[in-house]
């Protein structure tokens, strides 16, 4: 049976609740505020929380810093908030200027999703959320779940599904920030990070809309083909990491889906964890935290810039509107299926392997 305790009271007077699963050496809790993991924790000698997040859904209701955050209907950014599909021109919420970013100011992230029960367990929770027809000026009556899973070998396994009525755009996410050496520990610009992705979107300005081209990484401060720090090259004279103050950027997984790969590696010599993020979608946001200021977080520490850095597997940033991308187009009454897996274990140098976790 899923743990289950109350996490506050949100501003409509609505009680929010987290809930813990747990397997081998993972423990995740989650609220049903915005779909939003609170905490991973990693067993061992000395247990690591290896997700930022705050104490209670109050303070989620209050923050702008997505922690956590299921974002839907579409991930990323939409420009100047409009797309245009079967012929019918929509307009979304404009909330980044002239762009609307993670669906706009009413985002899932700010609704309360709904336990089911009879699908959720000890080691797995369930969650689903109804969007009407005309929800941040999307089309369709849509059903979304997410699934969220822990297994004994170290695996934080996140399932999105999802249905509407009428053709959609279908782009979800969760926008968790990660910091292998604790949530608590400040800057990430240590970690080592490989990303086998060739190719990435570069984007016009520090509005972030990709300008259309896939460009090759290879002699860019982009390449992570081999493992480096996120910080070598993060402050550097390339032009696209000034424009937006470092990674803020989509990488090129793949431009047709078909089944899990790997989109990034990442490694913390003060504790030893090695997580690799693997995803059937066709591509990732590698965000890292750069306009995170100081903010209260979890447990009265304080989050800073580039405290964490996020991995949103997902489609292209405006992908609605640029018909070269991987389509993120839901058809009426098909299902929507995607899936992402973080992979946590144990290296004890750079030159080991990692070495996964077992049930003791």
């Amino acid at each position: 049976m899923t743990e289950k305790r109350p996490f506050g009271i949100l501003p409509d007077g609505k009680q929010a609740y987290l809930y813990t699963i747990r397997s081998g050496a993972l423990t995740a809790e989650i609220t049903d505020f915005g779909a939003a993991p609170v905490s991973l924790v990693i067993s061992g000698r000395d247990p690591v929380d290896v997700v930022l997040g705050l104490d209670d859904a109050g303070a989620y209701a209050r923050d702008d810093g997505y922690f956590g955050a299921l974002i839907g209907r579409f991930a990323t950014r939409i420009e100047q908030g409009a797309f245009t599909l079967n012929g019918k021109q929509y307009q979304t919420g404009k909330n980044e200027g002239e762009n609307n970013l993670h669906s706009g100011p009413d985002g899932y992230h700010q609704r309360l999703w709904t336990f089911v029960p009879e699908e959720s367990g000890a080691d797995h929770l369930k969650l689903k959320l109804e969007s009407p027809d005309g929800d941040q000026g999307f089309p369709g009556n849509a059903e979304i779940s997410i699934t969220y899973q822990v297994t004994d070998g170290g695996s934080f396994r996140l399932l999105y599904e999802g249905i509407c009525d009428q053709d959609t755009p279908m782009n979800l996410t969760s926008h968790t920030y990660f910091n292998l050496n604790g949530h608590d520990a400040g800057d990430v610009l240590a970690h080592r990070v490989k990303i086998p992705a060739l190719y990435y979107t570069p984007v016009k300005d520090a509005g972030c809309i990709p300008t259309g081209e896939i460009a090759s990484v290879q002699g860019t401060a982009f390449d992570f083909t081999e493992e480096k720090e996120i910080g070598a090259e993060i402050d550097g004279d390339c032009e696209q990491l000034q424009m937006t103050g470092g990674y803020d950027h989509n990488y090129v997984i793949t431009m047709s889906r078909s089944g899990l790969r790997t989109a990034l590696e990442a490694y913390s010599a003060r504790t030893g964890l090695h997580m690799t993020v693997e995803t059937d979608l066709p591509g990732f946001h590698f965000y890292t935290g750069n306009n995170l200021t100081r903010r209260p977080g979890k447990g009265g520490c304080v989050y800073d810039r580039r405290g964490g850095f996020c991995v949103e597997t997902q489609y292209f940033p405006n992908s609605v509107n640029v018909p070269a991308f991987p389509s993120p187009i839901l058809r009426a009454g098909e299902k929507y299926r995607a899936e992402t897996v973080f992979r946590f274990a144990r290296r004890e140098s750079r030159c080991c392997h990692s070495k996964p976790f077992v049930n003791k």
